[in-house]
């Protein structure tokens, strides 16, 4: 699936220490699907990989996790927003 749209993309980043003991952070990505893409991915727990392309970089993340916890609201029907979370490939 390719999705040409302005995704809403947040980097969040988890502090682990390493086997040297050492404190480093690794970037994870939440990425929002536009509502329109709802009925499509509903059925879906995963996806193997996902690739955002910017203007100034590319991102590839496998194995992300589908997510949903915001609703759009469409007179008594509620929409789900699907999202997505991942690590860097």
């Amino acid at each position: 699936m390719i999705i040409k749209e302005e995704l809403k993309v947040r980097v969040k980043y988890n502090i682990k220490i390493n086997s040297k003991g050492e404190r480093v952070k690794y970037p994870y990505y939440v990425i929002t699907f536009p509502i329109e893409y709802s009925n499509m991915l509903k059925e879906r727990k995963m996806l193997k990989s996902v690739i955002i392309v910017t203007d100034e970089e590319k991102i590839e993340l496998n194995n992300a996790k589908m997510f949903s916890l915001e609703y759009y609201k469409r007179e008594e029907e509620k929409i789900p927003y699907f999202s997505t979370v991942g690590r860097l490939r």
